[in-house]
């Protein structure tokens, strides 16, 4: 994976047999390993890189590795950072979920990055939350019938607003800046109506099915990477979408460029000018370098 600020780092987990991995710090520009950064699993982070986060059970330590300095937050569970390193929010249960069973209760806490100000915005069940933009909350909340509700909280003044609710959504994820969210509808009842969506982060906002099918990255606020589903052909080709004007370009084909991803494992650098992927032919990374 990329580095959320850094286009030229990559972050790879590596080792040798019989030794416990390490997530080393690798060079797009020299295809060198530059820095060993910890041992695996990689420990959680701020948006931008410059927090980690430790988590026991009842607490969390927040780590700035520029200075060293840390703090404990009182949590109860894994908090995630807002992109401007000011506000904490996390979830807390009433119990585990067991497949089948109605939710267990739970709620939504927010707090000061140093934990100050912790209070409940949001008590209910079966919720799912992540940040937006430094203000903004998506919450995600699943109910029978394989129904999610998306709902807007802005922090700022504890306005709330709903996206909708959608049947069997899938791949939901967010462009950077947090205005568009792109997900994947399947199963409907009207089988036309199957397909990857976007929707703009707004009240009222109406949900645009998008004239290809297939996995995504996003390349930008405006635009995705996406691999055209094709059945009959096992590479893969690589296209681009930009979403305002409805530009649909293919950028590789199978005949021009043959690779196949494995298991869905690709990344975009911040800088949506490079696609590092998992090549299922020989089981390394590759690196695709885009004009």
């Amino acid at each position: 994976w990329w580095h959320p600020t850094d286009p030229d780092q990559l972050q790879v987990i590596n080792g040798a047999p019989g030794q416990r991995a390490q997530v080393e710090a690798w060079s797009a520009n020299t295809g060198t390993a530059t820095e060993i950064l910890q041992s695996a699993p990689p420990v959680p982070t701020s948006p931008d890189g410059s927090l980690n986060v430790f988590s026991a059970p009842s607490y969390v330590t927040i780590n700035r590795p520029v200075d060293g300095v840390e703090w404990v937050v009182y949590t109860g569970a894994p908090p995630a950072i807002s992109p401007d390193n000011r506000q904490l929010v996390w979830v807390t249960s009433g119990g585990p979920r067991v497949p089948g069973q109605p939710a267990p209760p739970a709620s939504i806490w927010l707090s000061d990055i140093n934990g100050d100000n912790a209070r409940i915005i949001i008590s209910d069940a079966g919720f799912g939350v992540q940040w937006l933009d430094m203000d903004r909350l998506l919450i995600r909340q699943s109910f029978t019938g394989r129904i999610t509700a998306l709902t807007v909280y802005d922090t700022s003044d504890s306005s709330v607003y709903s996206l909708g609710n959608f049947r069997n959504l899938r791949g939901l994820s967010v462009a950077p800046g947090g205005n568009r969210l792109m997900y994947m509808l399947t199963w409907q009842s009207d089988p036309a109506t199957d397909g990857v969506y976007v929707l703009d982060v707004a009240e009222g906002a109406v949900p645009q099915q998008l004239p290809w099918f297939g996995g995504w990255r996003w390349r930008d606020r405006d635009s995705v990477y996406y691999l055209p589903l094709d059945a009959n052909n096992r590479f893969h080709s690589l296209a681009y979408y930009h979403i305002p004007s409805g530009e649909n370009r293919i950028l590789t084909t199978p005949e021009t460029l043959p690779f196949t991803i494995k298991n869905g494992d690709w990344d975009v650098s911040v800088d949506g000018k490079r696609i590092v992927f998992h090549e299922a032919a020989d089981n390394e990374m590759w690196l695709l370098e885009m004009d």
